[in-house]
């Protein structure tokens, strides 16, 4: 089995993400996206590359450093996965291209474990201040409140809009990623986001990094903090 496209570990993700982020900032075109796709991968990028830049020094290592490491990573390891995926199925982009990212070509190397087909039925609803819950469920089993088979996550995305503007057309570029594990999922905000309408879509992933169908949208407004 090919090794992963996306470095599990962290000096060989920050290498690639370096290559990834940097092609596509200088060619959008050539692979499919836009300005503003590459406007977003180069700013979840640059946040893990400055985050493991300071892990990186034993002396600046600590619970607080660590997390926004661990954070940051999270949050770009699960937007370039999209894109990445989006790219590779793209018949328009050029193999040579595709590879040059550091993406395994479509069909280089078959999975044993098919990508899930089902996508997450997302509940949402106002928490305590600056946070809201979030329940999901297989949207073919809605009652066991469990992932869907052969999924071990489920990735979310989120976009914060004002109260008076109308409703984003989907998920990306989206102001938060997220990969949850557990249920329910707590979504913290900061006190500048309250009174915004939170929008959540969500996809399972399973151990290959296959993603399944998108779900529907939910929204909840952001509470106030106390």
């Amino acid at each position: 089995m090919t090794a992963p496209y996306i470095p599990p570990r962290d000096a060989a993700l920050d290498a690639w993400g370096a290559n990834f982020s940097g092609l596509i900032t200088a060619s959008p075109a050539t692979y499919g996206l836009t300005s503003s796709d590459a406007t977003a991968i180069a700013a979840a990028f640059a946040a893990f590359d400055a985050a493991y830049a300071v892990v990186s020094v034993p002396a600046n290592r600590s619970q607080t450093t660590v997390a926004t490491k661990n954070t940051t990573k999270a949050t770009f390891v699960a937007l370039a996965r999209t894109y990445a995926q989006q790219i590779t199925a793209n018949p328009g982009v050029a193999d040579s291209d595709k590879l040059a990212l550091g993406l395994n070509l479509k069909n280089s190397s078959p999975s044993p474990i098919p990508a899930p087909t089902s996508q997450p039925l997302l509940a949402i609803k106002a928490g305590t201040p600056l946070q809201l819950e979030l329940r999901y469920a297989d949207a073919n089993s809605p009652a066991s409140r469990k992932k869907a088979p052969g999924s071990i996550s489920v990735q979310l995305f989120l976009r914060l809009v004002a109260l008076s503007a109308p409703p984003p057309s989907g998920p990306l570029p989206a102001d938060m990623t997220l990969t949850a594990t557990k249920n329910p999922v707590a979504l913290n905000f900061s006190s500048g986001q309250a009174g915004m309408v939170c929008y959540v879509w969500g996809q399972f992933v399973n151990r290959n990094g296959l993603v399944g169908p998108l779900s529907n949208a939910v929204s909840q407004i952001v509470p106030a903090a106390a």
